[in-house]
């Protein structure tokens, strides 16, 4: 029988208080940069900033505490990969013209073990303009609310559109797991 989630996302709404998403978001701010493209490709398409998040520091060790819980569920009730693991998440940063391109978080590379994206909506929705994100062929903006959750298989095409006003913000990490064969 062919598992037909394996095709679409899973919300879970309010995973985080606006509170803790503004925690985050203040926190996430001196992290260190983490490039993942050229700099030939991020001055041809402005895109966003990443740092990853200390595994020591208390607001990730909160943000993991509140997500794990879900990745596990959301995995056995919908997906149901081997997960082994979690990578280290990632605060993300999109200022007025930054974007992330069509792509998937699944690859050829040291990412080929990555089963699950995990997104936190950290921005309130009201505070940017652009910056929709889409997961082919496209993700409602309604259901992309501060504190939101949204799961899916890392295989997925997905994007996030150019900001236009204001910053937008989210928490990004992948749950791994054996190559699929």
């Amino acid at each position: 029988m062919i598992n037909a989630m394996l095709r679409y996302p899973f919300l879970t709404p309010s995973v985080f208080s606006p509170q803790e998403c503004e925690q985050i978001i203040a926190a996430g701010s001196h992290y260190p940069p983490v490039y993942t493209s050229s700099e030939e490709e991020r001055r041809k398409l402005p895109q966003g900033v990443r740092r990853m998040m200390p595994s020591q520091d208390p607001l990730t060790q909160m943000a993991m505490q509140r997500i794990l819980p879900v990745l596990k569920q959301v995995n056995q009730d919908h997906y149901r990969f081997q997960i082994t693991g979690v990578e280290a998440p990632h605060f993300c940063t999109y200022q007025v013209g930054e974007c992330s391109p069509w792509h998937h978080d699944f690859a050829s590379d040291s990412c080929t073990n990555r089963k699950l994206t995990l997104l936190v909506f950290l921005s309130d929705p009201n505070t940017f303009t652009g910056g929709q994100f889409h997961l082919y062929p496209s993700t409602p903006r309604e259901l992309q609310q501060q504190g939101h959750l949204l799961v899916f298989p890392a295989y997925l095409m997905h994007q996030v559109e150019p900001v236009l006003s204001g910053v937008r913000y989210s928490f990004i990490t992948w749950a791994l797991g054996p190559p699929f064969t």
